[in-house]
């Protein structure tokens, strides 16, 4: 059997040479591949799966991750990066002030940290019950600050060599305990130091007036070659993020990353085994539009000029994409578009993601943002799990198919996804293939049949409510009327507030009536879709007074305006009847598949994933 490798775009069979970027790679017919030098399983270059990281800035701090991770893990990532309060501080003792005693202040400094000063954070790390994040780093940032009463950072100051090689053991360490895949690095300088200043400007050292910039290359040769030993002593098989490599890294007296080339050099040259290095692609942010494939041809292949063809190493690329920034701010849809594409030709294993004003985890994503990660990973198989739970505003999910029911079965009392009991009044059945040949409950209009879900109706209430629902339906039949697939109200009241109805012809329409309980308002027909035998997915995504609009499949079918209603309280929802105070009638006489309330109105992204979602489940195809 002929085997393949997916490397970028360009599958290739076992046994071929292929020229890609600046390196050779072959394959044999026992399923190895040489690249390099290195002999490596073919599976190591199948990606069949790839991962989203979450790295927004400010990495969060163990305890904030273990008491917070089961809201994290509802973010459509496989993992994060993290920093640490190191307790004791072996300056500040106890860390009263995070700013004092975390990592990030203390880890680029001549101040050893002992390991005693890491339990905690490792502790936290190891009872953090980790189920979806799988994918987890420890952040190491370049913070050259001499705030901490040290002697100067700098390649030729052996304390300050000490202090940060033992802290890079520690750290690394710390991974290979915590279970971690590795270490985050950002080489980029940052914190409190002069302006303009930077570990890696030549101009800017202390010692330039007595050393030369070759003798500083060197110096920062060595300084990353030793980095890369002690990390790989304490974790041979580890995994290091680079934000950026070579791309910043433009060699000259003056250029602010002017020995970064070498200290990358020297880790290159000392890694070995089973040790990766990832490039992040900093200066890849936003660029969706840009070729992917060759930037991912020339970090993953990468060969520095000053490498002979022995020293041939390869960093594995792993794609940044910022959605906080342009030309990706406030365009969801475009972002998207911009996550599959760097899954797709820019990346070789990770996706990562970054944020600074709106950050994921931190809660403050727009809901549209977290719903355009989401939809990027379900279009690319990552997500293969409908779960719209995770959308906010969900107040019931009514899924016939896990209840777990045989077909024919009477549905007299039964409990959703969300945890609401509904009540089958005149005893609704399961029918197994009764929408598009999959799961629904099947309403008999000549046997008053319906369902009652009245404790969610308060959760719609207010004044001039939001809400969207989503429904799938299968007409059998042509309506010999007005019949009622939804309802919403108050017992109080004689006319419902909201219903979805459908009439002979039959259109669908909806209704929402004015506060005084007796006229139907500019809520009559929002579209004029006409339903079919076809399974279908309809939705009417209602944003309080602005307007309303019917989808049907992912299309948009019609919109109207929405005059104001007042404030509204409700206590009855049903499904398949209209109810008028307390007394039902228009039953419904066909089967409704999955049915889902927001009490918001869902943008578009966010809309796109759930019908997609069902469309997935029921075999409908949604655009």
């Amino acid at each position: 059997m002929t085997r393949k490798v997916d490397l970028g775009n360009a599958l290739v069979e076992i046994g071929e040479t292929v020229i890609l970027g600046h390196g050779d790679i072959e394959f044999d017919p026992a399923g190895r591949i040489r690249i390099g030098r290195a002999w490596v399983n073919a599976e190591e270059g199948e990606q069949s799966r790839k991962f989203f990281l979450n790295f927004d800035q400010n990495a969060l701090e163990t305890a904030t991750i273990k008491t917070n991770i089961a809201t994290y893990e509802t973010y459509p990532f496989d993992g994060m990066k993290m920093t640490l309060n190191l307790d004791p501080h072996p300056l500040y003792g106890a860390p009263a002030s995070p700013n004092l005693c975390g990592l990030g202040d203390s880890y680029w400094t001549s101040t050893s940290l002992p390991w005693p000063a890491w339990a905690g954070g490792l502790s936290n790390v190891l009872t953090t019950n980790f189920v979806k994040f799988q994918h987890n780093y420890l952040e190491l940032k370049i913070h050259p600050s001499t705030s901490l009463g040290n002697p100067p950072c700098d390649f030729f100051n052996p304390a300050f060599e000490s202090g940060v090689i033992h802290n890079t053991r520690m750290a690394a360490r710390f991974a290979k305990e915590g279970k971690l895949r590795g270490l985050w690095f950002d080489p980029e300088p940052l914190g409190g130091a002069p302006a303009g200043w930077s570990i890696w400007k030549y101009s800017d050292r202390p010692y330039a007036s007595t050393r030369t910039f070759e003798e500083y290359k060197a110096r920062a040769f060595y300084f990353g070659r030793r980095w890369m030993e002690v990390v790989q002593e304490e974790f041979p098989e580890i995994e290091i993020q680079v934000a950026f490599l070579y791309g910043f890294a433009t060699e000259g007296e003056t250029s602010t990353y002017g020995l970064l080339g070498s200290f990358l050099d020297g880790m290159f040259r000392a890694r070995r085994g089973e040790a990766k290095i990832y490039e992040w692609g900093e200066e890849m942010y936003n660029r969706y539009q840009q070729n992917f494939l060759e930037f991912f041809k020339n970090a993953t292949y990468l060969e520095h000029p000053t490498f002979s063809d022995s020293d041939y190493v390869r960093a594995r690329a792993g794609v940044a994409i910022r959605m906080d920034d342009t030309p990706f701010d406030g365009d969801n849809a475009l972002f998207q578009t911009g996550a599959e594409n760097q899954h797709d030709y820019g990346t070789e294993r990770y996706v990562s993601f970054y944020q600074e004003t709106r950050r994921f985890l931190a809660g403050t994503a727009t809901a549209g943002e977290v719903a355009a990660v989401r939809a990027a990973r379900v279009s690319k198989g990552l997500e293969a799990t409908f779960d719209p739970t995770v959308i906010p505003g969900l107040v019931a999910y009514l899924n016939p198919e896990a209840l777990g029911l045989a077909n024919g079965a009477t549905m007299a009392s039964f409990v959703d996804v969300t945890g609401n009991t509904w009540t089958g009044v005149g005893s609704p059945t399961y029918t197994s293939t009764g929408v598009g040949g999959h799961g629904g409950i099947d309403f008999v209009a000549a046997s008053s049949q319906y369902a009652t879900c009245h404790p969610v109706a308060s959760r719609f209430s207010g004044t001039d409510p939001s809400f969207t629902l989503i429904w799938v339906q299968d007409f059998g039949t042509t309506p010999s009327g007005t019949v009622c697939m939804f309802s919403l109200g108050n017992s109080s009241d004689a006319d419902p507030r909201i219903s979805i109805r459908y009439t002979s012809a039959p259109l669908l329409t909806s209704q929402r009536v004015a506060n005084d309980g007796t006229s139907d308002i500019a809520f009559a027909s929002v579209g004029t879709y006409t339903p079919t035998t076809a399974a279908t997915i309809c939705a009417i995504v209602c944003n309080g007074a602005l307007g309303s609009a019917l989808v049907i499949n992912g299309a948009t079918n019609g919109y109207d305006p929405q005059p104001t209603i007042g404030a509204q309280t409700f206590d009855r929802m049903t499904l398949g009847a209209l109810l008028q105070n307390t007394t039902p009638s228009q039953y419904f006489d066909d089967p409704v598949g999955s049915f889902l309330a927001f009490n918001r109105a869902l943008g578009i992204q966010e809309l796109k994933f759930v019908m997609q979602g069902i469309g997935r489940q029921y075999g409908i195809t949604v655009v």
